[in-house]
């Protein structure tokens, strides 16, 4: 979820259409993580927390640029690359 939102309170705050981004999360465990987080308990319990913790992004993900959060699918042939050098390029 670190590379969708930015921050824990954007997964805190954020719609079933933000979860349904995020790939392999089907519309019922995105209608579950968003009751989990609007839970009173939960939200008690991370308020606590967070007075002690400061959530952050690993540097890789907050130098990326536009195409942060995007999905990339190779469908054809690669004439120059394997599959795996495409993926390791588009990942760095």
């Amino acid at each position: 979820m670190a590379h969708l939102f930015s921050s824990l309170k954007a997964i805190i705050h954020a719609l079933q259409k933000d979860f349904n981004q995020i790939p392999f999360i089907r519309s019922e465990i995105a209608k579950n993580l968003i009751q989990y987080f609007k839970h009173p308990e939960v939200q008690k319990q991370l308020k606590a927390l967070l007075k002690y913790l400061t959530p952050s992004l690993p540097d890789s993900l907050l130098k990326q640029g536009s195409l942060l959060h995007k999905i990339f699918i190779l469908t054809e042939i690669l004439s120059n690359l394997t599959r795996s050098q495409a993926t390791e390029l588009i990942q760095n």
